[in-house]
Parts: C-alpha cells; sequence; structure tokens
C-alpha cells in the first residue's frame, strides 16, 4: 500500500497530499515538515541518514528531497532511499 505525505511547492505555492514515492520524480515538491523529519542531509553521513530514516518511506522521501539538491548527489544514499521508498508501493 502506497504511503501518502502531504508536500508543498514553493513555486506554485500549493500544498496537496502525494505518495511518498511521487516526490522523488516531482521537482519543486518536499514534504510540508521535510526540514524537521531528517536535518542536514547533505552534510550527514550515509549511514546517519539511513539510521536516521530507518524504514519510513516519508523520512526517505525527506532525505531524498534533501540529498538532491546537493551536488553531486551520492549515488549510494539515493539509491538507498529509492529502496526505501520503493518498499511501500
Amino acid at each position: 500500500m502506497a504511503h501518502f505525505i502531504e508536500a508543498y511547492n514553493a513555486e506554485l505555492d500549493v500544498t496537496t497530499t502525494l505518495p511518498a514515492s511521487a516526490l522523488r520524480h516531482l521537482d519543486g515538491w518536499v514534504p510540508v515538515d521535510g526540514e524537521q523529519v531528517i536535518p542536514d542531509v547533505p552534510s550527514s553521513t550515509v549511514a546517519h541518514v539511513l539510521a536516521e530514516v530507518g524504514d519510513d518511506p516519508v523520512k526517505a522521501a525527506a532525505a531524498l528531497t534533501a540529498e538532491s539538491g546537493r551536488t553531486p548527489p551520492r549515488s549510494t544514499l539515493v539509491d538507498a532511499l529509492n529502496r526505501i521508498i520503493d518498499e511501500e508501493i
């Protein structure tokens, strides 16, 4: 069963409910409480991020959004977060 979360798009100034797995495919959408869910993803180690995320697809989506802003995103972390999100589909 898909897990749904509240997401916000600043460019559109819209908040809506989306499947957690959709966030990685939609530019500009972030979990409403994303910053509180996983703080400092780009500066944390992969192990620390994965420990904080656990098996929670909402946290994984928030972490993936934050990691996507890093240049370059860490492929190991992105792959692991996508697996966590995909398990909910």
